[in-house]
């Protein structure tokens, strides 16, 4: 028996897959499929920073390295493994996503904006080879 899903049902699987790998390494899922009047963030997730969030990590003795961030994720699926970054998320996603981040932390309350709070906009490219899907986690992505 085969079963068809539709591009709703395959864009979750691969936002399962990609929550599941997040956790691994230690985010917890704040929300999933968030959606404002300009765009959707695929996942959101808050991590404590010194796990991945600064590329000097375990030498960085500064405490506010150390605080946490919220990591909005944007999930992609290419058929292609041999893909070019910078044609997996347009300008226009970009610039819609970082309007739509400012409407989250903007409606979130008083207490979680904490000065000592940081962000990030990450991608997380699957692609299938051989029956296996291949994940890609693009961290820091500059808007």
């Amino acid at each position: 028996m085969v079963i068809l899903l539709n591009k709703r049902e395959w864009g979750s699987t691969f936002e399962d897959i990609a929550s599941s790998y997040l956790e691994k390494i230690g985010c917890v899922i704040l929300n999933r499929n968030w959606t404002c009047r300009w765009c959707e963030i695929d996942i959101i997730a808050k991590i404590n920073r010194s796990t991945i969030c600064t590329q000097n990590s375990k030498t960085d003795k500064n405490p506010l390295n150390r605080s946490p961030c919220l990591v909005f994720v944007e999930v992609k699926f290419l058929s292609n493994r041999f893909y070019d970054i910078s044609h997996v998320v347009s300008r226009k996603k970009l610039n819609s996503q970082k309007r739509a981040i400012n409407c989250y932390l903007n409606a979130q309350p008083e207490h979680f904006r904490s000065k000592d709070l940081s962000f990030r906009f990450d991608l997380i490219v699957i692609t299938k080879l051989q029956g296996k899907f291949l994940l890609q986690h693009f961290i820091g992505i500059n808007f």
